[in-house]
């Protein structure tokens, strides 16, 4: 929400406050922070961050003599454990990895990163897509299914109008996805946002019976990277009592405010990893040793105004890629040039330019 409104003038800049009360902002994760800056400005303090992780399922690995990876993993040790694990001669074949949600940026644009790639230039005026760091990264991903076949491949997004929201399909007629088969059974790593077991639930309510292992994402050729998701508040520039305003921010965003909500008996379930670095590690045996470690090097979707945009072109661009229709090559081709229109219309309405 904070990309959306940062184009718009609508938020209020806190460095002010910041400045004025030495507000110390060294305790939250860096990727926390940046999801929050725009041109200089700081336009929301975060609360709660959540990284992607590998869950592993023991029952699956113990049969094929493979430890459960509690450190980060290269790609190549995953691949060489996914293909141990793979058994596609079953009625019902148990696949080694599957990816939470290949066909929009959650599933792979960490792997861009931790490539070397990314979706787009630090200065947010160009697409980098089509760079080769990003297409080696997608090429990788696709051949896990394709090629290896160690990965189910992806069901197919629904289709929806222009404008209108996820269309509704029958049970029957989805492909389960990898999150669900993972809950079957039927998938022995998986690659996704960091959920408690009992509230890991698929599109259509399969919950965990078992207690998944953590791990840290695994580590390309520059690291390991996972994507963060988080939540935080803002102050809007219309409150007419904007230092109330930042009182309560600073108090809510606060260490002690915090520790309170993730102890207090009605919502310690329902919080997410927090956004201070004291506080994860201080709760550390409620999120895993693995989920407070990716946070040190999560990152966030680049904070542009026209981000919803962005990854719906980069989302629906590579769909293709999946089922072999078209190459990782002319696809990237594709959304690069859909995601520099949309970049160079932001920046002619910022100039005024018809």
């Amino acid at each position: 929400v904070t990309a959306q409104l940062a184009g718009q003038d609508v938020l209020l800049d806190l460095q002010h406050y910041i400045k004025r009360d030495d507000y110390d902002l060294s305790d939250y994760w860096p990727g926390a922070m940046d999801a929050v800056r725009w041109q200089g400005q700081l336009l929301a303090l975060p609360t709660a961050v959540t990284p992607d992780v590998l869950y592993g399922n023991a029952a699956l690995f113990t049969p094929a003599d493979l430890a459960i990876p509690t450190a980060a993993w290269t790609w190549e040790q995953l691949l060489t454990a996914a293909r141990k694990l793979t058994d596609r001669s079953a009625a019902e074949p148990v696949f080694g990895l599957a990816l939470s949600s290949p066909h929009v940026y959650q599933g792979t644009l960490p792997w861009l990163w931790s490539n070397g790639g990314a979706m787009l230039s630090a200065d947010l005026h160009r697409s980098l897509v089509a760079q080769p760091e990003a297409q080696a990264a997608l090429q990788w991903l696709v051949d896990l299914a394709l090629v290896h076949e160690v990965s189910p491949i992806p069901p197919p997004p629904p289709p929806a109008p222009p404008g209108a929201g996820p269309v509704v399909r029958r049970v029957e007629e989805i492909v389960p996805s990898g999150p669900e088969l993972f809950a079957e059974g039927r998938v022995a790593m998986l690659y996704h946002q960091w959920q408690r077991p009992e509230r890991f639930i698929g599109r259509y309510g399969r919950a965990l019976r078992f207690t998944p292992a953590l791990a840290e994402p695994p580590r390309g050729p520059v690291g390991p990277v996972s994507l963060l998701e988080q939540s935080g508040y803002q102050i809007g520039k219309v409150t007419e009592t904007p230092d109330a305003a930042w009182t309560f921010l600073a108090w809510w965003a606060g260490s002690a405010a915090q520790r309170w909500y993730r102890t207090s008996s009605s919502w310690r379930e329902r919080a997410g990893p927090p956004a201070r670095r004291s506080l994860a590690s201080e709760f550390a045996d409620r999120y895993g040793a693995a989920t407070v470690a990716a946070l040190s090097y999560a990152r966030h979707v680049p904070p542009h105004p026209r981000i919803l945009e962005l990854l719906q072109a980069y989302g629906q661009g590579l769909a293709s890629i999946w089922t072999g229709e078209q190459t990782v090559e002319a696809a990237t081709a594709a959304v690069s040039r859909r995601q520099n229109m949309i970049l160079e219309k932001w920046r002619q309405q910022q100039q005024g330019t018809p």
